[in-house]
């Protein structure tokens, strides 16, 4: 995983057509095990954060703009669009070993 090393600020490395991955780290959490995943990416000349959601969809996140405020506790880093593609993958499969037998 790599360092976001703009954490407070990611706005400054987007470009349009490039899309940029997150891994949400909540207290306890780590990059190989964040609490969410979050993206960043244009459409057209349109700045989209969105969170990948317990709906299993990306949905509009207002993430990023309480980190600039100053109203968020947890911590982010950078991944790439292979890992954010990994956490998705693990949140759409079942828990096959947490059933009442």
């Amino acid at each position: 995983m790599r360092r976001d090393p703009a954490n407070s600020n990611p706005a400054l490395h987007d470009r349009p057509g490039e899309t940029k991955y997150y891994a949400r780290l909540s207290v306890g959490r780590s990059g190989d095990n964040p609490s969410g995943v979050i993206r960043r990416r244009y459409e057209g000349d349109t700045l989209i954060d969105e969170a990948f959601t317990r709906n299993l969809r990306w949905e509009p996140t207002d993430y990023f703009d309480l980190v600039r405020l100053g109203h968020n506790d947890d911590d982010h880093v950078e991944i790439t669009r292979s890992e954010a593609q990994q956490f998705v993958g693990r949140q759409r499969q079942p828990d096959l070993g947490s059933h009442d037998d």
